[in-house]
Parts: structure tokens; sequence; C-alpha cells
């Protein structure tokens, strides 16, 4: 298994109810968000917020197991927005939009069900000028995974703007973002065998930094 830091690339699923999706706006708009030493802490005024959403693809019994052990890979291009952003602004761009400095993140990722401590990059610092940095995981064991990150103390909440796939496609996929980062820093995704997973992490830094 490979960890490498890349040099930066640009870069359907049966989803919740309208509900739900209405629900987690709700969420995102009213929380308060801030950094911690575990990683980043959502604290809502009275609000539960929905679980980011676990891209769940299961692996079909039918599928010859030579398949089922092709290698995945997980691209993360992390890049910073200004304090107080809003993702689900009507004119939101993340990718224009953010274009903030920032210290170094450090990834994790965690095979579901396994004991062995997984891989981990950092994004690197960006000194004065915008943070945009490609970390390549190489080599996965297709699974689920929950990746978190541990920013540095001028983060104060993190999203993914979207995941493409050269494997699956999630043009109906009815989040946006496409997901958010849990109380851990954390959000859950699935790689498919022999899949190249691409996606934008997008940090938002603390209203005091």
């Amino acid at each position: 298994m490979r960890v490498v830091l890349c040099a930066t690339t640009e870069s359907k699923l049966d989803g919740p109810s309208r509900e739900e999706t209405m629900t987690k706006r709700k969420a995102w708009s009213l929380g308060v968000l801030v950094a911690g030493t575990a990683g980043l802490v959502l604290a809502l005024q009275g609000v539960q917020v929905l679980a980011a959403p676990m891209l769940n693809v299961g692996f079909a019994a039918s599928v010859p197991r030579l398949l089922q052990d092709q290698p995945a890979t997980l691209t993360i291009t992390v890049r910073t927005c200004p304090a107080g952003y809003d993702p689900l602004a009507a004119d939101a761009e993340f990718e224009s939009d953010c274009r903030e400095p920032a210290g170094d993140t450090v990834f994790g990722l965690q095979l579901a069900g396994s004991q062995a401590r997984g891989p981990s990059a950092g994004s690197g610092t960006s000194g004065d000028a915008p943070q945009e940095s490609t970390l390549g995981f190489t080599g996965l064991t297709p699974g689920r995974y929950t990746v978190t990150a541990a920013p540095p103390p001028e983060i104060g909440a993190a999203f993914v703007g979207r995941c493409t796939s050269d494997k699956r496609s999630f043009r109906d996929y009815p989040f946006v973002p496409f997901a958010v980062a849990n109380a851990e820093g954390s959000v859950v995704l699935t790689l498919v065998p022999g899949e190249t997973l691409a996606c934008d992490w997008y940090q938002v830094a603390a209203a005091d930094s």
C-alpha cells in the first residue's frame, strides 16, 4: 500500500427523501462549527444533524473474486474556504470561492472491519498562497472507509464538494454538498474494486482565524 502526495489535479445512488435533505440543509445553516484538538466539532443549537452520507455500494456476490480483489485508489484535493462560507448559498462556487491559505491537514483512512491502522498523509502547509493540494492513496482494499481529517487550529469545518469515479456515476446524487464532516471530522466512502475515486475536500476557516 502506497501513500503518494501528488501534484494538484482538477477534479446513482438511491438518495434520501426531500424531508431528509432539507433537514440536513437546516442543520448546516444552524450549526456552530468550532475546531478541537481531536478533529472537527459540530455543535448544534438543539438541531439533530444527519450523519454524513455513506457511499455504500455493495459488491454483488456473483462478481468473480479476482475482480473483487482489484485494488482501488482514492485521491483527495484539499482547498480552504473563508470563514463563514455557506456551501448552500445559491451562488456558491466551491472551487473559485475557496482560495484561502491554510496549514497542514492530516488525513487518515480506516477500512471497516479491519484492526490494522490505515494509511495517512498530510496536505502540507500552503504558506501565504491559496491551499490546493492533492493526496493520493493507492493499492487500497475495496470496501467501506472512514476518512478522518485532523486540521490545523485555523480550520472550523469541512465538507466534500463532489466526488467522481471511473466506475460509478454520481450524476443524480442528491446531496449538496456531497458530504459534511461529522463531529470527528470524518466522512464515510466506499471504494469498489478497481476504482479511482476522486473527491474535493473543502475546509472552512474558523471565525476567529
